[in-house]
Order: structure tokens, then sequence, then C-alpha cells
């Protein structure tokens, strides 16, 4: 058959395989296999441990090729990677995952302390040893000659930082130099805790990022594959790929929520490289006709012929607990060999009997439209005023980040979180589990925890979001959906799932049948016919015939 192969251009340290996309791009992948397809996945140095480790996981490692245009990630991506290795050492709980970033700007203005900036940039991003040794040399000494006029200019600098501030009665000048503080323990600590808001960092690295993907361009335009699928459209490069591709387009969350995600120093630079890649309207692939329509369609005017809706197929964990062990036992190896880590009160989980204990989960990575504040919300309610004993597991890595809400409502003891579970450790926490709620406030394509949860006999309760009514009809949905922005509504609904959950898992079963028709072969060669069809001909270009001055009568 054909060799497809698959651009992927992540950041650093971002876990493809807590992630759903990292989940999907196995699914597909797997499906291409499946149909006699060679598949080769390119990545960046810098993301290649972690690609291969995905691979891994899902004994993909022998079937799939691994290809990154370096040897090794820059140099001073790999002194990041060490320091950042030494700062978890020495806390536990810190978010290391880094946000996407953007091009610089290509209309920047020429000045000193912008020849500087690019220099500094060129220095931490390069591959080489030795140019790494002779940039900081030359840095190092522009740097050095230009301290005497820095030494200058600054404490006229702060002075006039000092005075800007409005004058308070109670703290005086105590704005100022708590701001002056914060800006040197910005730069001090080199290794951020999050890149979202560090603009040296983001810099650094979106001068590496920029430079090797434009490799990779280079590399699939040179190579002999003649496919190729890229899963994100935040890599605007991609539309230089001469090849027959196919580009998808997930959703555009930032547009359903402008208020929550462009706080976010870096969703306006994401948002700024999509709105650049829609402008020049490519075909691409989404995965349900919500976002087609209201998204790509609707907002930005994209015709309906250059779209492709393509959803999931079904997600089947059942094939985990047919190997021998049962779900408990499953859990409880899990957490003997994890050890400790970063997950809080880890003796409690430990020590939880989850075959007899009677909880709630919900499967996902803690974000705004997640609305995992609600489902807390609703937990509340369950407990205090229901009276109903339950506890609640959440999945999420970032969970350092719900700990003040928790410890506000006085919560600590009823969530416990099950962070970078492998597959059959999910399943078998959704086949003791009593019901699956997702409150999402928005969704690209049907959610997976449906049918994770079906196929291992829990039923589901979801948030009525215009993906999950494109498959719920309206009899199925007066017992499965509810408002999520309505506390009372979602408590409704969960009391009576658990009340009724038999009864709800009977109501589910022609919807999992229906999804379960769909699998992951049929989905990639979907996503095959559509990288046969991008291919755009060229048309030949039109002999002109001399010009000829007539002759004069």
């Amino acid at each position: 058959m054909s060799h497809i192969g698959v651009f992927t251009a992540y950041q650093p340290h971002v876990i493809l395989g807590q992630e759903g996309i990292g989940r999907l791009l196995v699914f597909i992948m797997k499906g291409m296999l499946n149909n006699g397809h060679e598949v080769t996945i390119l990545t960046p140095s810098w993301h290649r441990r972690e690609v291969k480790k995905l691979l891994k996981e899902h004994s993909l490692e022998k079937r799939i090729k691994i290809k990154t245009v370096r040897k090794h990630p820059p140099v001073m991506i790999m002194i990041y990677d060490m320091m950042l290795w030494w700062r978890i050492r020495k806390a536990e709980g810190n978010d290391t995952e880094i946000e996407k970033d953007e091009d610089e700007d290509p209309k920047e203005k020429l000045t000193l302390l912008g020849i500087l900036r690019k220099s500094t940039f060129a220095c931490l991003s390069t591959y080489s040893i030795l140019m790494f040794l002779l940039y900081a040399v030359f840095i190092i000494a522009v740097y050095l000659i230009l301290l005497p006029f820095l030494l200058i200019i600054a404490p006229f600098w702060l002075l006039k930082k000092w005075y800007s501030y409005e004058y308070d009665p109670d703290s005086g000048r105590g704005k100022a130099k708590r701001y002056i503080k914060e800006k040197i323990n910005t730069y001090l600590s080199f290794v951020p805790r999050n890149l979202r808001s560090d603009a040296i960092a983001l810099g650094i690295m979106n001068s590496a990022r920029s430079y090797e993907i434009t490799k990779m361009v280079k590399y699939v335009n040179k190579g002999d594959i003649d496919y190729w699928y890229v899963p994100s459209v935040f890599w605007k490069e991609a539309l230089k790929i001469r090849k027959k591709r196919v580009i998808v387009v997930p959703d555009l969350v930032y547009a359903e929520f402008p208020q929550c995600y462009y706080s976010e120093s870096v969703v306006p630079m994401n948002a700024k490289n999509i709105e650049y890649f829609l402008k020049k309207k490519p075909p691409v692939i989404c995965y349900s006709n919500h976002v087609k329509e209201r998204h790509l369609v609707q907002l930005r005017d994209i015709s309906p012929k250059r779209i492709t809706v393509i959803p999931h197929g079904v997600v089947d964990l059942s094939e985990h607990l047919k190997m021998g062990l049962p779900p408990k036992e499953i859990i409880e190896v899990y957490l003997r060999r994890k050890g400790r880590g970063n997950v809080p009160n880890f003796s409690f989980v430990r020590n939880y009997n989850f075959a007899e204990g009677r909880y709630i989960i919900y499967s996902s990575q803690y974000r705004f439209h997640k609305n995992i504040i609600g489902l807390l919300h609703v937990l509340e309610i369950l407990l205090r005023r229901e009276h109903i004993n339950i506890n609640l597991v959440l999945t999420c890595s970032n969970y350092n980040e719900l700990m003040p809400e928790l410890e506000k409502m006085n919560l600590t003891r009823e969530v416990i979180f099950m962070p970078h579970v492998p597959e059959n450790v999910l399943a078998a926490l959704n086949a003791l589990a009593l019901l699956h709620v997702n409150p999402t406030l928005f969704e690209g394509g049907f959610p997976f925890t449906f049918d994770e949860a079906y196929s291992v006999g829990t039923p589901s309760v979801m948030s009525d979001i215009p993906v999950t009514r494109e498959y719920v009809d309206d009899e199925l949905a007066k017992r499965m959906l509810f408002d999520p922005y309505d506390y009372e509504d979602f408590a409704a609904k969960v009391k009576w799932a658990l009340e009724h959950r038999e009864e709800l898992l009977e109501m589910q079963k022609p919807l999992f049948e229906k999804f379960a028709q769909r699998s992951w072969d049929t989905v990639a060669d979907e996503y095959y016919k559509a990288m046969r069809c991008s291919f755009r001909r060229k048309l030949p270009k039109r002999k002109r015939k001399p010009w000829k001055r007539s002759k004069r009568s």
C-alpha cells in the first residue's frame, strides 16, 4: 500500500500520553497499519523521546518509524531539561507543561536591542556546542561594553517606575518595591514553573521551534513519502508542505470562551498562528458538524466544500480487562509500583478500596472548558445536601491548580487524583466506578469518555452541548444529558443515574452499538481518502506566441 507520514511539531515537555491528541494519534496510526500502510512519524529532536515512549506504551515502537531532522535538541533545551529535572527533584508538584508559542514577527524593527535579542535567541537555540560557546563569548563581550551605559540609565528607569504608581496611603511605595522584586525574581528564576507568561523562555522556544520546523518541512518536500497527516492547525509552516496532505482543525475553543483563554499570554499567539493559517483556506478536517458550521463556516468564512468531517471511532477499553487480572488488582499493582510520586494524599489513595468504594470518575486534564470546578460544586451538593456518600476520581496531571479550590470547599479527602495512568488502569477505574460524569462546556468531537466507560460496563451522564446532541436523541437526552451551567439540574441527573444505574446502562446500549460499528480502521481509511483528494493538480503553463508588430499599410 502507501507510505504515510505523520507531521508533529509539539513544543518540549508536552506529554502526549496524557493528552487526548496523543491517544487519537495512536488510534489513527494503528488503523493505518491495519489497512496495510507503512507509517513514519516526523517529530522535532526535542520530542523524539516522548514520541518513542508513546509508541512503546502501545506496542508500536517496532511498527512505526520515528524521524528527526537533527540528532539532538538545541543546547539550551538540553540545559533547560537538566535544570527542570533538578527543580522537579527538589520540589514536588510542579506543572512543567509548556504551552505552544508563535513565530517571531517578521516585521520587527531592526534596533540595537532587537539585534541583541535575536543574537541571544540564536545562541540559546543553536545545535552546535562550539557555536554556542562562540555566540556566548560574543554576546558577553557586547553586554560588558554596554554595561556602563546600563548602569547609568538604570537608576533613572527605576526612579521612573518608583513614582509611576499612584500613591497609596496604606502601602506607600510598597507597590513599586513589590513590582521591582517581582521583576528581579522573574529574571533570576531561569527555569520558570510554567512558560505561559515568561517572555524570555517563550522567545528561546520560539527561536528553536521555528528553525527546526522549517527544516522539517524541507525534509518532507524532498522526501519520498507522498501522503502526510498533520494533526494540528498550530503549525502554519505546514502550509508549505507540497505533498498530498490533510490538516486537522480539532476546534477553536478560544473562540467559544475568549474572556477566559485570552487572559493567558500564549493563547493570543496561538490564535494569531491559527488565523494566519485559516486565512489561506486550505482543505481541512474536523471531528464534528458543530466545529464545521460554527467555527469554520460562520466565524472564518471557509467554504463547506473544503471541510471534511471525520468523526472518531469507538474507544473500547474492555480488551485491557481480558488479560487475567481483575480491575481491583490492576489498580493495586499500579499503585505499588508507582510509589508516592506527586499524588496528594497518596497514603489515603493507596489504602482506598476501589472495588467496594463508591465513586464517580472523570478522566480529563484540567482546563477551563472542562468544567471541573462545576463538578466539584455538584459533588458538594451530593455530599452535604443529598447526603450521598461518594468520592470523585480525577485523572488530571495539573491537579495542583485545583488544590486551592478543594481546600476552600473542604473536599481534599473526597477527591482522589490518579494522574498519568496507563490505559489498563484507566479501564479498571472505569469498570469499578458507579458512574462516569463528563461536565465539559465544549468539545470538538463526541467525547471518548462515553465509549471508555460503557465498554467496561459503566454508564455515563454528560453535558448537553452541540457535539453530544449530534448523536443523542431527545428521549435519551432527558436522562443522560444535563445543563453544565445549572448545578441543580447537573446534580439531579447524577443522583438519578446513581439510583438507576442499570436502567441507564440499558438505555445507552443502542448508542454504544452505533459507535461500535465505526472502527478506527474505517476512520484511518477516510483520512487516507482525504489525503488523496487533497492533491491540487497544477495547470500547465500556457505557451504564449511571440508578439509580432503588425505591418503598417
